[in-house]
């Protein structure tokens, strides 16, 4: 009898042991098929990127694509300076994060399947390294070359050099926008170049677009008349051009995650309330929905002559016509001719308050 107790109270504990060993396997299994899908990478449809910055221990960053290689605007946190991000990739493209705050931007050429890796010092960014590709192997090398010039100076020498070389590179590309695009520019050494891409590239749709914009922004300097744009504002209003061209207009390109260039754009809105000026303000807004400039803009969105939001970001028609490649760009038109087109800041300030 004794012998028969003993045996049924030990059964559960031989069958526990059973169950738990069964259950360690699998767990053993599960860990070795996760890392083993983790050290193949994303799939063919998507992207990985992860990275490492000293001397930054919280913050946010903003990813997205000025040539639509992803979709929206994505946010990425960075803990204990670590960040990583895995997105849907449409095609080959450009993906910036840019500094939450900052404005700076760190450039990641991809192509979907792929894995890129960056690190670097959060105080000197020209420094930076991207891991991943013979493209961003370019980028690091050119950010090396311009390491010693002054913080706003535009490399514009080391940029005809390397478009030069590299012409059917997208760094060219980005290079160009980033750099050459954004103030009034300057024809006599934007057109060679773009020559020079569009020839490398000829087989490129989104390069032979990419080309036309550039050329016709070579047309958009000071004294010259606005291009045709087409306004329309979030509520379906359409401004009609003689509306535009009346008067002084200023455009300004913004989004609600760039709280720099929505800052910039209620300034230029409070300077003319003090000065009683009888200016109109667009706002081009590079976000991916309406509905986010509403949360943020509220009841503001009233006093501005009209906020603009197709979804479509850089893409947007009046941003493309005027070249705004990035937020916080601003053009000043008086009578529908151009005064200034430049980035903004204290400078678009002072100006405005001499009119």
């Amino acid at each position: 009898m004794t012998h028969i107790l003993k045996k049924l109270l030990t059964k559960p504990y031989t069958l526990l042991t059973t169950h738990c060993s069964l259950l360690t396997t699998h767990c053993s299994l599960l860990t070795i098929t996760l890392l083993l899908l983790t050290a193949c990478g994303p799939d063919s449809k998507h992207i990985a990127i992860d990275g490492r910055l000293l001397n930054m221990n919280q913050s946010e960053f903003l990813v997205y694509s000025p040539d639509g290689a992803t979709e929206g605007v994505d946010t990425m946190d960075v803990v204990g300076g670590r960040f990583s991000i895995t997105t849907t990739c449409l095609h080959p493209g450009t993906v910036c994060i840019r500094v939450k705050g900052s404005g700076q931007e760190i450039p990641v050429f991809v192509t979907p399947g792929g894995s890129y890796s960056i690190k670097g010092d959060a105080q000197n960014l020209k420094e930076l390294k991207v891991k991943g590709g013979d493209d961003n192997k370019l980028m690091n090398e050119f950010r090396l070359a311009i390491a010693d010039l002054p913080k706003n100076a535009v490399p514009t020498s080391e940029i005809q050099q390397f478009v030069s070389e590299h012409p059917a590179s997208p760094v060219a590309l980005w290079l160009v926008r980033r750099y050459l695009c954004t103030d009034m520019p300057d024809h006599k050494v934007l057109l060679p170049l773009i020559s020079k891409i569009r020839e490398a590239r000829k087989d490129d749709p989104a390069a032979t677009v990419f080309c036309g914009n550039m050329e016709a922004l070579c047309k958009i300097t000071k004294d010259q008349p606005l291009p045709a744009l087409t306004i329309t504002d979030m509520d379906g209003k359409t401004l009609t051009d003689s509306e535009i061209r009346t008067g002084v207009t200023i455009i300004c390109s913004f989004a609600t995650w760039d709280y720099e260039s929505l800052n910039q754009m209620r300034r230029v809105l409070t300077l003319k309330r003090d000065k009683q000026a009888d200016w109109q303000i667009i706002g081009i807004a590079f976000d991916a929905t309406p509905h986010q400039v509403r949360n943020i803009l509220g009841r503001e969105i009233a006093d501005y002559k009209a906020i603009v939001c197709t979804g479509e970001m850089t893409q947007t028609q009046a941003a493309s016509a005027l070249g705004m490649e990035i937020t916080g760009m601003a053009v000043v038109a008086r009578d529908g001719y151009i005064v200034e087109r430049e980035r903004g800041g204290e400078y678009l300030l002072d100006r405005l308050r001499e009119m």
